[in-house]
């Protein structure tokens, strides 16, 4: 059989390809923008949007596993809008994904939710059991989008697993690990030397191979279960700088500023998104939030499960030996 990767030129869905190619099995690959579709020789392709059922139950011919990673949005307005643009790309998204695998014979159902979906990392890491409320309408909309996937689960014994990565870096990343990158190039100096918060992060090639492992571990049938993925450390923002900054040959400049004076130019950062000097300062506020997870679920499914860690993959992402 074979594996439907969903919105497959993101990084995370780009990552399950690799990780497939690798293991030698058979993928097909759903995007939206056809001049993609020469980066995937291997995998057999649709063109398309994942809003389109006909499209979907296409693609779903002949494949007994989905991986569904919805669509991004970036919407503005308040938060009654925002929540209405993410619900359209993930709860809905989800639900048509769902219904076209089902009438096409799949058995199970990866959905690659968010950490964020359980709540934010305080002082003390969360866990998936802790049941902590979303903050946002993005993580809003991922645990609704949770619960429509564990829904069809109970109702059509369906198998599902449900992946909540924190921060994901990797080739074509968004998170926060993505300015260091950029800053790195640069040569760049970062007022991140005082910074303690921690960050939960993975690798999205680690991420993709933890969840095909845990789709063939737990095996047809088993209970659906969610999974914190996450790489076994936490960090600081300025090890991580320094582990982007050796990955590009360069030393990392990094200076003090207190706290305070960093939350006001993120501030500053957040309320000027449409001034491109102003707004990569957002991502200040970012580094100050201590966002911790727990990781222990996954810990106890995949005992022997070997994380690349952060400087590793800094590397082999900066030497360009990731492809697709």
């Amino acid at each position: 059989m074979g594996t439907l990767v969903t919105c497959a030129t993101g990084s995370v869905s780009r990552a399950f390809v690799r990780s497939l190619r690798q293991r030698g099995e058979d993928a097909n690959v759903l995007i939206r923008d056809a001049s993609r579709a020469s980066t995937f020789a291997n995998e057999r392709v649709f063109v398309g949007d994942v809003f389109d059922s006909d499209l979907l139950r296409r693609a779903a011919a002949g494949v007994d596993t989905i991986v569904h990673v919805s669509p991004r949005v970036y919407p503005t307005g308040d938060i009654a809008s925002q929540l209405v643009a993410h619900r359209r790309s993930h709860v809905e998204s989800t639900r048509l994904v769902l219904e076209a695998g089902l009438s096409q014979g799949v058995e199970r159902f990866l959905f690659v939710s968010s950490a964020h979906a359980g709540g934010r990392g305080t002082e003390q890491a969360m866990c998936e059991t802790a049941g902590g409320m979303p903050d946002t309408a993005y993580a809003q909309a991922k645990l609704e989008a949770e619960e429509v996937a564990l829904a069809y689960a109970d109702r059509h014994a369906l198998h599902v697993l449900i992946l909540r990565p924190p921060g994901v870096y990797g080739p074509g990343d968004k998170s926060l690990v993505s300015p260091l990158w950029r800053a790195a190039r640069l040569g760049i100096w970062l007022p991140l030397e005082g910074v303690q918060a921690v960050h939960s992060l993975v690798f999205a090639d680690d991420l993709a191979r933890a969840g095909l492992d845990l789709l063939e571990a737990s095996g047809s049938g088993s209970r659906p279960r969610v999974f914190n993925v996450k790489d076994p450390v936490d960090y600081r923002p300025r090890d991580l700088y320094a582990d982007v900054c050796r990955a590009h040959g360069r030393k990392p400049l990094l200076f003090r500023m207190p706290d305070e004076m960093l939350s006001v130019l993120g501030a500053i950062g957040t309320r000027s998104r449409s001034v491109p000097g102003l707004r990569s300062l957002a991502v200040l506020r970012q580094f100050l939030t201590l966002q911790r997870y727990c990781g222990h679920l996954f810990e106890e499914a995949l005992p022997a499960f070997r994380f690349t860690g952060f400087g590793s993959a800094a590397e082999a992402v900066a030497s360009r030996r990731l492809d697709g």
